[in-house]
């Protein structure tokens, strides 16, 4: 059984030049999702950036819940809503957070006591970070893994990935 990778958002907060995402042409039928989630071993929800509609995606987490029973995880950069994160965190299995700047770094910190405090560390946390970030300290709890941009990402061989809803750009369940 594969993993699924699902854009969930075309936009974002950021316009990296080198996002996988650019690299397909999303409007293309065979990324289509057709919504059967427990076709899959695991679900990983992507964009864009996710956390541009944090309602939207609570509800989406939920429907997937309601669906089947594979580990959800979310991607994301968004340094804004801790609160919002938080809350997804709990409802999900895990984290992909990925640092790009300098100014996101205090946001990593932040986020990280915000973890310890709710009791999330047995989460999975998962840290991207790119070459000309230093960190001053980190937490055990995250899985660290320094990133570089790779010009047409290839998809993994255990992995679909689809599109949510390829003509609309925000989140919609």
């Amino acid at each position: 059984m594969k993993s699924l990778r699902l854009l969930v958002t075309k936009n974002y907060n950021r316009n990296c030049k080198l996002c996988c995402n650019k690299s397909f042409d999303l409007n293309n039928p065979k990324y289509i999702f057709k919504n059967n989630y427990s076709d899959y071993k695991e679900i990983i929800l992507t964009g864009g950036e996710p956390l541009l509609y944090p309602i939207q995606l609570i509800k989406l987490i939920k429907k997937i819940r309601m669906a089947c029973e594979s580990p959800i995880f979310i991607y994301t950069a968004y340094s804004s809503n801790i609160d919002y994160l938080i809350r997804i965190i709990i409802l999900s299995d895990g984290i992909t957070f990925t640092i790009h700047e300098e100014k996101d770094i205090d946001f990593f910190y932040n986020l990280s006591e915000k973890i310890i405090e709710n009791q999330l560390e047995y989460k999975s946390l998962r840290l991207n970070i790119f070459d000309n970030i230093r960190l001053k300290n980190t937490y055990v709890f995250w899985e660290i893994k320094n990133i570089k941009w790779l010009k047409n990402c290839p998809i993994p061989k255990n992995e679909d990935f689809k599109v949510l809803n390829p003509g609309i750009n925000k989140i919609q369940i």
